[in-house]
């Protein structure tokens, strides 16, 4: 997650967080903010939350890798939401695969714990988690 331009909390790795997401235009949540404490939550935003993995680490660029000629105001999180289960033999060939081509919908609940509910690739559904 990038930290905002006025961003002044510090975190530490292993320091549960919870990050603001915002949907855009397109309806795909981006990162807004970071706290140490469970914000607000007003319109549209959705708040999840997850553990610091690094407290200072280089910045994503527009392919989702991380490029430390961007500077290193990013803090590492783990949601929770970095693995997922597919039939067997399939899954070498998705993580291969560029990341700017995977995207998640992921159901969060209020506590900001989430769970992946589908997976595309190139913006057409693959996989879906059945219902409960």
């Amino acid at each position: 997650m990038d930290l905002p331009q006025d961003a002044t909390d510090s975190f530490r790795r292993g320091q549960q967080v919870f990050v603001t997401l915002r949907p855009d235009a397109g309806n795909k949540s981006k990162a807004v903010a970071i706290s140490a404490e469970r914000p607000a939550v007003t319109g549209n935003d959705i708040v999840i939350a997850g553990v610091v993995t690094a407290s200072s680490t280089c910045r994503l660029n527009e392919a989702g890798t991380r490029d430390c000629k961007l500077g290193t105001r990013a803090v590492g999180v783990r949601y929770g939401l970095e693995s997922y289960f597919v039939p067997q033999g399939e899954g070498k060939k998705i993580e291969l695969m560029a990341r700017a081509r995977l995207e998640v919908v992921a159901a969060v609940a209020p506590s900001g714990q989430a769970a992946i509910k589908r997976l595309l690739i190139d913006g057409v559904p693959v996989y879906d988690e059945p219902p409960y």
